[in-house]
């Protein structure tokens, strides 16, 4: 079953995944989105801070390696 996100701090660990899922580093994700490293450093670890530019962006680059990277028990 898929999770359902109702709290940013749920969001680190899927953003991770995510990344690690799409073979890429911090840095490689923050080049890509035009952003620095230590950016990219604060918004896995605290995705309240993510602009919604930024998270539209996150999930276009990244929406392959969320679903490879598994469905998530909600339960």
């Amino acid at each position: 079953m898929q999770q359902i996100i109702s709290l940013a701090d749920q969001f680190t660990p899927i953003l991770q995944a995510a990344r690690k899922s799409a073979g890429l580093s911090q840095t490689e994700l923050a080049q890509r989105l035009g952003l620095s490293q230590s950016r990219m450093s604060v918004m896995e670890l605290n995705p309240s801070s993510i602009a919604l530019d930024q998270l539209l962006r996150l999930c276009a680059l990244l929406t392959p390696a969320l679903f490879r990277s598994g469905p998530m028990d909600n339960g």
